[in-house]
């Protein structure tokens, strides 16, 4: 089972009820099952208003024009917000060379 981070909200921490807790818990099974069973599963719980993506960075242009591996993986997590587009969070990764 997947560790659950508690999301932040203007500053201050908020516990997910039990009733959230126990729908979170299901789409991460859902999704964990639906990695090696059954492909729908993992979009079933898919949000119209939620975005995740992935980029690679490098240290300089000249090393990703030269082919370099990326220095960072960066995770970004968008969502809308009154019409227009969010980032909501993001998670930096630095890559081992």
């Amino acid at each position: 089972m997947a560790t659950l981070v508690h999301g932040r909200r203007r500053g201050r921490f908020d516990a997910p009820d039990s009733h959230d807790l126990e729908q979170i818990q299901a789409i991460v099974r859902d999704v964990q099952d639906g990695f090696t069973n059954d492909a729908s599963l993992m979009n079933t719980h898919l949000a119209d208003d939620a975005i995740v993506a992935r980029k690679n960075a490098w240290s300089t242009k000249q090393d990703a024009d030269d082919g370099d591996q990326p220095a960072m993986n960066a995770l970004y997590v968008f969502v809308k917000r009154d019409g227009r587009w969010l980032i909501w969070r993001r998670q930096n990764t630095i890559v081992s060379s």
